[in-house]
């Protein structure tokens, strides 16, 4: 995704929006800012792959899916935030 934000601090404030926008919502896409967003959560991780307006959600789901699998499969089906800081080097 080439359209970044322009400040560390619009960052923040994006992440944070985002965040709360999906902390405890039953869909797996939503859509923020024009940005599409599909995410994926696995104990104490949420994985999120972003997108413009105008791309495809079936695929961003599909390369967040293969993002958790090959996670999965590394970690050896410890998705968590302790494995992932653990294993950083292999990741």
């Amino acid at each position: 995704y080439a359209g970044g934000l322009p400040s560390l601090k619009e960052q923040h404030a994006f992440e944070a929006s985002l965040h709360a926008k999906t902390r405890g919502a039953f869909s797996e896409v939503v859509m923020l800012d024009r940005t599409v967003a599909v995410y994926r959560s696995a104990g104490d991780v949420t994985l999120f792959v972003l997108g413009g307006h105008d791309d495809n959600e079936l695929v961003l789901q599909t390369v967040l899916d293969t993002l958790f699998e090959a996670l999965d499969a590394l970690l050896r089906g410890h998705v968590s935030k302790r494995s992932l800081l653990d294993n950083y080097d292999v990741l």
